[in-house]
């Protein structure tokens, strides 16, 4: 059957209406049809500019079009961007030592989508239960298993420690957690990783040269410390110009553990009404839980481009008073 033909939709009614109609209905967008960015910037299809406050879910720590990261992107494009693990190639040796000196551990099991890292990191700590601590297989809502799950995220000498892209790349002072670009890894020591082996997990995209490319710069990037001063200065800023929102028409909370750059809001309305009202004076925000909206700046953000938020919020606040 021929593809439809005719002219690209130009008007934000036109895309969103094409979506609607071809797309199942699992997300409920912000009526916004983003077609480029720059940095934390965004524009849509008509033109306007937006400060992009979400970044990907903090995928795009390092904001839009990184000059590092597209050149080493082009240059990957250009020689090879998909092996599978059936063979080696020359990019992922120097990602996985690069990965593992950054985050202190031995070993990494380089995965595709952050859902993947999660998912190998839970598989990973019930197999060194079953092999390293003899748990019997099947025991996974035994007493047993729950205290071999609970010794599986504290880091000692006895126990497992791994870590997945819950925590995205910068965003926490160590440095810990890997997602960028389609890129996600479990970091371990060996005797935790050791428990995988070949034929036991796999990934199609997993450890392709294109992303362990881009992500051996990101950890370059993230060695300097730069970005985790930037995210902690940043953060430090934002939670002043919310603690003096407190009272109108809001309450707000700094999650801790991420350069106090993720925030949560609950305002006085919706979640939702509120990131409409921030949309229309050109922030991009999300909500979620209903009275709570999600702010995370990606870590390029500058302290002009927080004062554009602050001012943003505090109007929009005004309007739901």
């Amino acid at each position: 059957m021929p593809l439809p033909s005719g002219p690209h939709p130009a008007s934000t009614s036109a895309h969103i209406e094409l979506v609607e109609e071809w797309s199942a209905h699992n997300y409920h967008p912000l009526p916004v049809v983003l077609t480029s960015g720059e940095g934390p910037w965004v524009t849509d299809v008509e033109g306007r500019r937006y400060l992009d406050c979400l970044a990907g879910y903090s995928a795009l720590n390092f904001g839009h079009g990184h000059p590092r990261l597209l050149a080493r992107a082009h240059a990957q494009l250009a020689r090879l961007t998909l092996t599978s693990r059936a063979f080696h190639n020359d990019q992922l040796g120097p990602f996985a030592r690069d990965l593992c000196t950054l985050a202190g551990k031995e070993m990494c099991l380089p995965m595709n989508t952050g859902a993947e890292a999660v998912e190998t990191a839970l598989k990973v700590a019930r197999k060194w239960g079953y092999r390293r601590k003899g748990v019997p297989e099947g025991a996974r809502s035994s007493s047993s298993w729950r205290a071999t799950s609970t010794a599986a995220r504290r880091p000692s000498s006895a126990s497992p420690t791994t870590r997945s892209p819950a925590t995205s790349s910068g965003r926490t002072s160590e440095g810990a957690g890997w997602r960028h670009r389609a890129l996600s890894a479990v970091v371990a020591d060996a005797d935790v990783l050791g428990v995988i082996t070949p034929g036991t997990h796999g990934s199609t995209l997993g450890g392709n040269p294109l992303a362990r490319a881009i992500g051996q710069e990101v950890a370059a990037m993230l060695a300097t410390g730069e970005f985790q001063s930037a995210a902690q200065a940043r953060g430090a800023q934002l939670a002043t110009g919310l603690d003096r929102l407190r009272g109108r028409g809001s309450t707000t909370s700094v999650s801790e553990g991420c350069g106090r750059a993720s925030t949560s809001i609950r305002p006085l309305g919706t979640g939702r009404g509120l990131c409409e009202r921030l949309l229309a004076r050109g922030v991009l925000a999300k909500d979620t839980h209903g009275r709570t909206i999600r702010l995370a700046p990606p870590l390029v953000v500058g302290s002009p481009e927080l004062d554009v938020l602050l001012e943003a919020l505090e109007h929009s606040l005004a309007d739901l008073a």
